[in-house]
């Protein structure tokens, strides 16, 4: 890993930021790990989903997140600082979340209930019905389960944080840090990963999601990045 020397920057009204490069990529020297192998650093990385459309030609639908995956938590998108920090560290293990939402549009055509549910196990696999998606909201209900009318929009749910940490839905902190499955690494994912899954099926069986609902998602990871890679200034 190459590095640079130190660039200051002075920006007008404020402290001078320190930064390097690495491999091309600028970091805050303050990110750069502490001396020693054991060394590690806590950091609250941010991902905003906008506009997450729920569709479906179905009564039910189901969406997905990778929680614990700060490489690919969602599609293509990584939360932000993931990239710098990679270049620095081996490894990262997720402690804990915490997010919020905001219904965008709900469905025109039928009332909807919604919800979010964190869990070991893949939503998109659990749900193959509608049964199935009243009953992960009423066993896994993180959120617990909201009725939205047909209207333009929810903006009541914008300021309303939930929490939970990785142990708490697996349900043993001791098993979730112990095991070398639950970490990713620099490009690389958890081999075994923990979800949220985004749920919302219409009010009548009958009635299909046909226009859908979009969502804004925020998601703060908190995770432990450690086992620093050898920086060769």
């Amino acid at each position: 890993m190459n590095c640079n020397k130190n660039i200051k920057k002075k920006v007008k009204g404020r402290k001078t930021l320190s930064t390097r490069k690495i491999d091309n990529v600028t970091v805050a020297t303050s990110l750069l790990p502490r001396s020693g192998p054991n060394a590690f650093l806590y950091f609250n990385h941010a991902l905003k989903i906008p506009t997450l459309l729920l569709q479906s030609a179905n009564s039910y639908i189901v969406d997905e997140v990778r929680i614990n995956d700060l490489y690919a938590p969602y599609s293509t998108q990584t939360p932000d600082y993931y990239a710098p920090l990679a270049l620095m560290y081996n490894h990262y293990r997720v402690e804990k979340i915490r997010f919020k939402f905001e219904i965008v549009t709900n469905e025109p055509s039928v009332p909807v209930n919604f919800g979010i549910v964190c869990r070991d196990g893949q939503p998109s696999l659990a749900v193959a019905s509608y049964a199935n998606a009243v009953n992960i909201l009423e066993a896994y209900p993180t959120t617990g389960s909201y009725m939205l009318g047909q209207t333009t929009g929810m903006s009541v749910f914008r300021s309303k944080w939930y929490e939970i940490s990785m142990s708490q839905i697996l349900g043993s902190q001791l098993e979730y840090e112990g095991s070398a499955s639950f970490r990713g690494g620099s490009a690389t994912s958890p081999t075994q990963l923990l979800w949220l899954g985004l749920v919302a099926y219409s009010r009548s069986s009958a009635s299909a999601l046909t226009n859908g609902l979009f969502v804004d998602l925020h998601i703060e990871f908190l995770a432990k990045w450690y086992s620093p890679i050898t920086i060769v200034v």
